[in-house]
């Protein structure tokens, strides 16, 4: 009874201040259970604890691997030397015209246009000058560098000079407008190249063993190397022939390479085996000793100096197009550099490591060669 007195008070407050918005309860009263014992024992029979999973088993202990011992490292390979190394240049105070070498590199001998023959140790330096009657135009030295042979050039005369290697002149002789000079290994024969035409060959004491007279031409014969025994010698003319002479003064043959070949240096290999020529056609010309032309070269301009490896595996070119030039006897070119002036003769040494250089920029200039086999 009184519970429906509420209710009924509830309605009519809410139905005036509403508005005829009727409110009803969401829930009876009678839909909350009583908290009873029976509610009670319900809540009794909830668990009380929570019963968690066994944690799982700790990770395996692990030993750490020992170290990795360091391996030996293997050194990179060593880098190889440059096949041509530049060791040194001497600055005369003219240009080079001509150079020579010893065995070993041990003496460099140069003919400047300063009317001097130079001696020079294997590190550059200078060991003695010599002054000339007129201008140095060739010199060459002996492998056991004890003898030094030079020319000189004057109008009308010229002049074959013999020094030692302390620089004491032990012969000298005139030679008409003398322009090249050779010796042999073992000092028997001198051979010599003069522009009157003639190839010259005198003893080691300056005694005339026999001339050869080439053909007429304005400026004679320029250049003359003999092979190591004196059984070849090998001449370049301005008759724009290269000549091959036996031991006697004999021609063996004679070629023209061109028109315009007018030879201003001549090689021939220690042996005789080949025979190389260079002229003012720009042309390296190389030749077996029957005088069959086996290559050739052109340049960017003249050339002057060319030289034969004793070994017989390389040709050196000094042109003047200012370029230093190696190539392998098969006329590969395997090296080029470029000078500071004109190259105008060259010389390897006698093992054939080193090779010098004479150049219009006044200078010396010595190699080390690393050309391989």
């Amino acid at each position: 009874m009184e519970n429906g007195i509420v209710s009924a008070l509830l309605i009519i407050v809410i139905v005036q201040s509403a508005a005829l918005v009727v409110y009803e309860p969401p829930h009876k009263i009678t839909d909350i259970e009583p908290y009873t014992s029976a509610a009670l024992k319900k809540q009794a029979t909830l668990p009380t604890a929570i019963t968690l999973p066994p944690p799982p088993p700790p990770p395996p202990t692990t030993t750490a691997p020992p170290p990795t011992p360091a391996q030996p490292t293997t050194p990179p390979p060593p880098t190889p030397p440059p096949p041509v190394n530049l060791l040194w240049t001497y600055a005369t105070k003219g240009d080079v015209n001509s150079v020579g070498i010893s065995s070993n590199g041990e003496y460099v001998a140069a003919a400047s246009s300063d009317f001097r023959v130079y001696l020079l140790n294997k590190t550059g330096g200078l060991l003695w000058n010599y002054k000339l009657q007129g201008g140095a135009r060739d010199v060459v030295i002996t492998p056991d560098g004890k003898t030094i042979i030079a020319a000189s050039y004057l109008t009308p005369d010229g002049y074959l000079y013999s020094f030692n290697n302390r620089g004491y002149k032990t012969w000298s002789r005139k030679v008409p407008k003398l322009m090249g000079v050779d010796i042999t290994s073992d000092k028997t024969t001198i051979a010599a190249a003069s522009t009157d035409e003639n190839i010259y060959a005198y003893n080691g004491a300056g005694g005339k063993k026999w001339e050869y007279k080439t053909q007429e031409s304005a400026f004679g014969v320029w250049d003359v190397a003999s092979s190591a025994n004196g059984d070849y010698i090998a001449a370049g003319a301005d008759d724009r022939n290269v000549y091959l002479l036996d031991s006697k003064g004999n021609m063996l043959w004679k070629v023209n390479p061109g028109e315009k070949s007018f030879i201003y240096g001549v090689s021939i290999s220690k042996s005789g085996e080949y025979i190389a020529a260079v002229a003012q056609d720009r042309t390296l010309y190389v030749y077996d000793k029957s005088g069959n032309m086996l290559w050739s070269y052109v340049t960017g301009d003249s050339n002057n100096g060319v030289a034969i490896s004793p070994d017989d595996k390389y040709v050196a070119l000094g042109s003047w197009d200012d370029n230093l030039y190696i190539f392998n006897i098969q006329g590969g070119l395997v090296w080029q550099s470029r000078l500071g002036g004109n190259v105008n003769r060259l010389a390897f040494s006698p093992d054939s490591k080193y090779l010098a250089a004479a150049s219009s920029d006044d200078n010396v200039y010595f190699y080390e060669l690393n050309l391989g086999t």
